[in-house]
């Protein structure tokens, strides 16, 4: 009886290991946890500043969302895409044509005489080959 119970025990230890160690979520968090970071305090510090603000406000089309992506160039060290979404989801840019990256998303509001809700998605990866 407690050899059948032992075995038992080790058996569904064993399996919790394996399952464990098989989850991917928590593995694909941590790899990028160190540039989610980065990329947060990046949009935060940004968003303080009049000048992007006026940029992203601005941003209603591809070629006037190239000074937003150059101002965002200075802060980001990886390679990028942005997109630009009001409450709509009508959004000005793109998603990245590589397979793994991860978004860094920042709601802002507008002023006080256009008061709407911008979405900004930070595409980022760490690899070009990525």
């Amino acid at each position: 009886m407690m050899k059948t119970f032992e075995a038992m025990l080790a058996a569904v230890l064993i399996i919790t290991v394996i399952v464990m160690l098989s989850m991917p979520a928590y593995k694909a968090k941590t790899k990028y946890a160190e540039v989610r970071r980065a990329c947060e305090r990046a949009l935060l510090s940004m968003s303080d500043k009049d000048d992007f603000r006026a940029l992203v406000l601005n941003a209603k089309d591809e070629s006037s969302l190239e000074p937003v992506k150059t101002y965002v160039d200075e802060y980001i060290e990886f390679p990028f895409e942005l997109q630009i979404c009001d409450e709509n989801n009508n959004c000005v840019g793109s998603k990245p044509s590589v397979e793994n990256y991860l978004t860094v998303t920042y709601l802002m509001d507008g002023n006080i005489t256009d008061y709407n809700i911008l979405e900004i998605r930070l595409y980022v990866w760490i690899f070009p080959s990525e």
